[in-house]
């Protein structure tokens, strides 16, 4: 079993691997199933029913989503669809969040958030093209997506470090982060010569707007680390955020979480969506 996990680290960690691996999870959702008429389709944001949020999962990204996007009102109604209520009551908040997140409500495809726990295929959050559909009678040439957003709270619960970086990387914004992907078709980082990518990039305005620490690097550095017994060795990974001063120094805030929980999971024992 250590070697199996000690190969699935290796294989994460060349730099080349990586670099496919990002490129194809982003071409897995510009591929999704093509369905005829639209029975049955939701335009908007939704809280899943069928994979949902625990009810302390749901408020927290939904108090996530008030901070971020300013709205204070934002909740889901009786169908699990995420609404702003009054537009106009907006406290504090990003400017680039709110258009952002209104993309998502105001625009022709569907979004549906989902829970999980220890989930083998997914990293704190993942973005997923279900279907396609297309009613050629009533709107030709109008191709309406539905996408899947995956959270999985047990890898935040891995997360280790200082409070500025914690809160840089909350629920929320990594759903925000997804959003983008969709929404405005941006790409994680594919190259070691572009080490954050377009979408983590828009992602540190949003950041820079509230005021918290930027992301350095989209993919984290990871090393290993003498277990608390001293019985072993264990993979971590660490993302840094930094923070520029108004004297121009930098400051920098460090996340650190246990690699084999959050990225190999499957070579362990496979856990369900719940």
């Amino acid at each position: 079993m250590q070697e199996a996990i000690g190969s699935r680290v290796g294989w994460l960690q060349s730099p080349k691997r990586r670099t496919f691996m990002a490129a194809f999870i982003f071409l897995a959702y510009l591929h999704p199933l093509v369905v005829r008429g639209e029975a049955g389709f939701r335009a908007g944001l939704y809280f899943s029913q069928t994979s949902p949020l625990t009810d302390e999962q749901e408020t927290a990204v939904l108090e996530d989503l008030r901070q971020w996007t300013g709205f204070v009102e934002i909740q889901p109604d009786e169908n699990g669809r995420i609404v702003l209520g009054d537009r106009t009551g907006i406290s504090g908040g990003s400017a680039t969040a709110r258009s952002l997140i209104l993309g998502a409500m105001d625009g022709a495809d569907s979004y549906t958030v989902e829970g999980g726990y220890r989930s083998p295929e997914v990293a704190f959050a993942r973005i997923q093209a279900r279907s396609d559909y297309v009613n050629q009678k009533a709107a030709p040439g109008l191709t309406r997506h539905c996408w899947s957003i995956q959270l999985d709270f047990h890898d935040y619960q891995e997360l280790r470090g200082q409070a500025e970086a914690i809160s840089a990387f909350d629920p929320g914004l990594n759903l925000l982060h997804e959003l983008a992907h969709a929404v405005l078709r941006l790409r994680d980082s594919t190259s070691q010569a572009d080490p954050l990518g377009d979408c983590e990039r828009f992602i540190n305005r949003i950041r820079r707007e509230m005021g918290v620490p930027e992301r350095e690097s989209y993919l984290p550095v990871n090393g290993l680390a003498v277990t608390p017994a001293g019985t072993g060795q264990r993979v971590v990974g660490e993302l840094t955020f930094v923070r520029i001063g108004p004297d121009k120094r930098i400051k920098k805030f460090r996340l650190t979480f246990d690699v084999l929980n959050v990225f190999a999971v499957a070579v362990v024992g496979r856990r369900p969506l719940v």
